[in-house]
């Protein structure tokens, strides 16, 4: 793909995927709504990089993103993923994520673009784990419930469109303290000491794995859904475990809770772990374990290491 258009790219996800393109050296445009100065920037690129204001509430605003970049493909990261924020305004939380995901998709079917949908592991109830794309979605919030939405209305509308279920992800994101290693890290250095659940079980993925996944997708259009996951299915207190670990920090200081144990709001799903045998046959380079990415990513931050 020559010219991509990356919603998001003021994101975690969307940041990556915006930065891989470019150094690969398509067009890029990337959407931005309050945070323009997270967009990366990418010295030397060798093709012209662009970013735009985007209003995911506003049909006008979508399409002037659109038309900014005339994509050949869209890679759709933006979301309201906060899922109290989805609970507490759940008509926003269908306006942004489901009313705007389908004005791109009718978009991308006008003007033959490809597109890319970045959904959630959240679509499933957590009854139990190693879910299939085969398996059927039930999601237990509103999140999930709009994400899902989103899906059925990508395949409704577009034939050569994927719908990616990503897991929980970690890594460095653009504020630096947004990512589930992020605040394992910061609660170890300054504290409070993270609370992390023992029986909420999930696939964790590195970002720039999932960035790489996202572009080696982009050749890929026979594939309507695929689960987007790292090999391991570790509870959220064993991650944090092996981040202390890979950062040479005291895992001890991690505090193992139960969910019932707090007020939690929505509640959540307790297992999310996904099968991701139908990526790692399709992509050339999947997801990496859990503990080869977290070593890499804490070389590349020796001082929080050290810390």
């Amino acid at each position: 793909m020559s010219s991509v258009l990356v919603t998001g790219a003021s994101g975690f996800i969307g940041a990556h995927v915006f930065g891989l393109l470019a150094r690969e050296g398509h067009e890029v445009t990337g959407t931005w709504h309050g945070h323009e100065d997270r967009v990366p920037t990418v010295e030397g690129a060798a093709a012209e990089l662009r970013s735009v204001r985007l209003d995911l509430e506003d049909d006008a605003s979508i399409e002037a993103a659109f038309r900014a970049a005339w994509p050949e493909a869209v890679v759709h990261t933006a979301a309201l993923s906060e899922l109290k924020a989805c609970e507490v305004e759940p008509e926003r939380a269908r306006r942004v994520n489901v009313e705007a995901t389908a004005k791109l998709a009718r978009l991308c079917q006008a003007f033959g673009a490809r597109l890319l949908f970045c959904s959630t592991d959240q679509v499933f109830d957590g009854s139990r784990g190693d879910r299939s794309e085969e398996d059927e979605a039930k999601p237990i919030h509103t999140y999930g419930q709009t994400k899902l939405a989103a899906e059925r209305e990508v395949a409704r509308l577009l034939t050569h469109a994927t719908s990616v279920r990503i897991a929980l992800v970690y890594g460095e994101s653009p504020s630096g303290d947004r990512s589930a290693s992020e605040k394992v890290v910061r609660g170890l250095r300054v504290g409070p000491p993270p609370r992390l659940f023992t029986d909420e079980r999930r696939s964790p993925v590195l970002v720039d794995d999932v960035a790489r996944v996202l572009v080696d997708l982009l050749s890929e259009r026979d594939l309507p859904l695929v689960h987007l996951g790292g090999p391991d299915a570790v509870s959220r207190w064993e991650f944090g475990v092996r981040v202390a670990r890979a950062y040479g920090a005291d895992e001890g200081a991690i505090e193992a809770v139960r969910m019932a144990d707090l007020d939690l709001m929505p509640a959540r799903p307790a297992d999310l772990t996904l099968d991701t045998r139908r990526l790692r046959t399709n992509v050339p380079r999947p997801p990496r374990g859990l503990d080869a990415a977290l070593a890499e990513l804490a070389a590349r931050a020796p001082e929080v290491a050290a810390g």
